[in-house]
């Protein structure tokens, strides 16, 4: 597996595209996410119909074609751990998954995503994010489970490293100050 992108580089594209950037997020989305977060701390998402559906919908999830019993796991999961401070990536992927099912790119991404929400230092794995650090899914045909769950959680402790140096050394600052500009414009934040 190649991860030979590093924050420099990655903040190089970012900045190098930031207009682009800028200019495609959804302020609608923004909104989304910040309520969701916010409703999932004064509810309780195991039973919360109106925010499991509000979720799926911002998040899109339908298209990971996650069986309804594993939906229902997945937000009793999101209530126990919604205080939680660490989480780990393997041990949430075989709660919902099991160690028998083929792991795929879309269900490390469901899993980031209830990571992201409880804790935003967790970063969201998706195929674009994927292929922008080069990172190539493990195949079944030659590693186990866990060597494939392995491959996920490098690239993800990879992932978490290049993210928390590019916000602890400020490297897209400026880029965050226009968002910022952007939000109080629009009567946001």
């Amino acid at each position: 597996m190649q991860m030979s992108l590093s924050a420099t580089e990655l903040c190089r594209i970012i900045n190098r595209n930031g207009g682009g950037i800028l200019d495609n997020i959804a302020l609608e989305r923004v909104d989304a996410y910040l309520g969701i977060k916010e409703t999932m701390m004064n509810t309780d998402v195991s039973k919360d119909e109106a925010f499991q559906q509000r979720y799926l919908n911002t998040y899109k999830s339908r298209g990971a074609r996650i069986r309804q019993s594993t939906l229902k796991q997945y937000f009793e999961l999101m209530e126990a751990e919604k205080e939680s401070v660490s989480l780990n990536l393997r041990r949430l992927y075989l709660q919902l998954f099991g160690e028998y099912t083929s792991i795929r790119l879309n269900h490390v991404a469901f899993v980031t995503q209830m990571m992201n929400l409880i804790n935003d230092t967790y970063p969201v794995i998706d195929s674009g994010l994927a292929y922008t650090f080069g990172f190539e899914e493990p195949t079944q045909s030659r590693m186990s489970m866990s060597e494939r769950i392995h491959v996920y959680e490098e690239f993800y402790t990879h992932l978490r490293m290049v993210y928390k140096e590019v916000i602890s050394e400020r490297m897209i600052y400026d880029l965050l100050k226009v968002f910022e500009i952007t939000l109080k414009r629009e009567g946001r934040k």
